[in-house]
């Protein structure tokens, strides 16, 4: 029953999934439909059905979590703030990226209160600080290039240059919390159950989503950028989902 479960969420989703990738990539000019009705869709309504996957999501998450402690709680309200955002985006791109943001923070806060659980020998052990030093490096590298990278872009684009630079250097320094936290979480408990890696793919892909946008945003539109912002966000929820049949 429980894996007749999973296979119906997971071909439920990724055909929802795929079909809002095609129609809202086709919509902006990124495919060609063979039909010119679909090619004409509002986009209005296939914005709409861009919440249809990640309400999937919050219906599977809040039926599969094993019990209601705290850190299910925040889990099931950073799915909650996913949809939210991606409802509040239709309407306002800066709202919508508001609520992720305490998305993000929430699944941190979440990854957090387990973290708390693991002993520091057990984590000197597994040498995670050593590693957690080498992604916080590589995420200040990361910080510093977009820095030069978008410092000419954003003097063109916005009549606030800073501001933006402050509000996007604050919302990637949260998702790369999330991505912190997540990898010390699934690393520590990887041992005990090795599907959590899932968690550490989810928060990358989350990462890669956001960073896609963040270019198109301040400085050029990529190939195909519609399509691989999508795709990789929602890849980013249906592995970070899997949380509640990896983790007890």
């Amino acid at each position: 029953m429980k894996a007749a479960f999973l296979i119906i969420y997971i071909i439920f989703y990724s055909l929802c999934v795929l079909i809002f990738d095609i129609l809202y990539s086709a919509r902006q000019n990124e495919v060609k439909l063979f039909s010119e009705k679909l090619q004409a869709i509002p986009l209005r309504i296939i914005r709409l059905l861009k919440l249809i996957p990640t309400l999937i999501v919050v219906i599977f998450v809040a039926f599969s979590i094993p019990t209601f402690n705290i850190f299910y709680i925040l889990f099931l309200v950073a799915f909650l703030l996913c949809f939210l955002g991606d409802l509040g985006i239709i309407f306002n791109l800066f709202a919508g990226l508001g609520l992720f943001l305490l998305a993000h923070l929430s699944f941190a806060t979440a990854y957090t209160i387990q973290i708390t659980n693991f002993s520091l020998e057990q984590m000197k052990t597994n040498f995670t600080f050593i590693f957690v030093a080498l992604i916080v490096l590589s995420l200040f590298i990361i910080l510093i290039f977009y820095n030069f990278l978008f410092r000419k872009s954003l003097l063109e684009k916005f009549s606030k240059p800073n501001l933006i630079k402050t509000i996007l250097f604050v919302y990637l320094s949260i998702v790369y919390f999330h991505v912190l936290t997540s990898f010390i979480f699934a690393y520590n408990y990887y041992f005990f159950s090795p599907g959590i890696i899932v968690i550490i793919l989810g928060s990358l892909f989350f990462l890669i989503s956001d960073l896609i946008i963040s270019i198109r945003e301040c400085h050029h539109k990529p190939k195909y950028s519609v399509f691989w912002i999508s795709t990789s966000y929602y890849i980013a929820l249906i592995c970070i989902s899997f949380l509640t049949q990896f983790y007890q």
